[in-house]
């Protein structure tokens, strides 16, 4: 799973547990500031909520105390909720540290409405970077175009079919849908290559492209020297629910060193297990 690199905590970004609790942490990357830190791992909100027992207004109000009102963390938005088979609408949340209050992204979302595409990268969800705008794009017109019954005969590599009442087709589909969702990710915008120096792309390229290939890590502190030789996309996730309660989490890792993406299913872990939906 992703990980925090520059803290000794090393917590995760993202997360879901068999009761619905879902959440995932976006870092913000400020010119004035690109690499801040604070006392308290974002990393370790990612887990906090996960572990909670509390709903997750509650919780956000106790973890917003916990961290000193946000002051000993680096800038963060956080998209956390419980998953449920009947209220989208009111199930997602997003705090943030350079947001005011506790949003609920899907709270418009009417009965006629499909879907809602929602999209967050390292800066406000108010001012979405190009890359969060192309990313979207590519999600709606893949909604728009698949058919739900369709598949092909390819194979995830999971050889068996856990559950008992799904489908072999829809077994199918559902990987189709995770594999456009990776082509999805990996969508490089043109004017960022691998090896490019950090200093000279992180503030104006990077915002551009959905991945980010291992860029050269020349910036100057040694702070920011923590983060790694390279900087790039290390980790690519598909959480996908169906509405029966059957999750697919899928996760691709990237070597930082590698100038290219994973070749087929290398580095690929699948876990599959059915959601305790209230």
């Amino acid at each position: 799973m992703p990980v925090d690199l520059a803290r000794e905590e090393h917590g995760t970004w993202i997360g879901v547990g068999k009761n619905g609790r879902i959440c995932t942490l976006v870092n913000y990357r400020e010119s004035k500031n690109p690499c801040q830190m604070g006392g308290i791992s974002r990393g370790a909100i990612t887990k906090d909520f996960l572990e909670s027992d509390l709903d997750p207004i509650t919780w956000a109000e106790a973890i917003k105390v916990k961290s000193n009102n946000f002051n000993d963390i680096g800038g963060f938005s956080l998209l956390f909720g419980i998953l449920n088979k009947e209220k989208c609408n009111d199930s997602m949340y997003i705090i943030s540290n350079r947001v005011d209050g506790v949003l609920r992204p899907f709270e418009d979302l009417t009965q006629n409405e499909k879907y809602k595409i929602l999209g967050l990268s390292n800066s406000s969800i108010f001012q979405p970077w190009p890359k969060v705008i192309r990313g979207k794009e590519l999600v709606k017109k893949m909604l728009e175009t698949r058919n739900d019954g369709d598949g092909d005969d390819g194979d995830d590599g999971d050889d068996g079919n856990e559950y008992d009442n799904v489908t072999t087709t829809s077994l199918l589909s559902r990987n189709n849908m995770i594999d456009e969702m990776m082509n999805i990710m990996s969508d490089q915008y043109k004017g960022i290559e691998y090896g490019d120096s950090m200093k000279d792309t992180i503030i104006n390229i990077v915002p551009q492209t959905v991945f980010v290939p291992a860029l050269h890590n020349d910036l100057l502190s040694e702070l920011e020297r923590k983060q790694g030789k390279y900087y790039g996309t290390r980790t690519q996730t598909v959480i996908l629910l169906s509405k029966d309660g059957h999750l697919s989490y899928v996760e691709r890792n990237i070597s930082p060193e590698s100038d290219s993406r994973i070749k087929g299913k290398e580095g690929e872990s699948i876990q599959r297990f059915d959601l305790y939906l209230p």
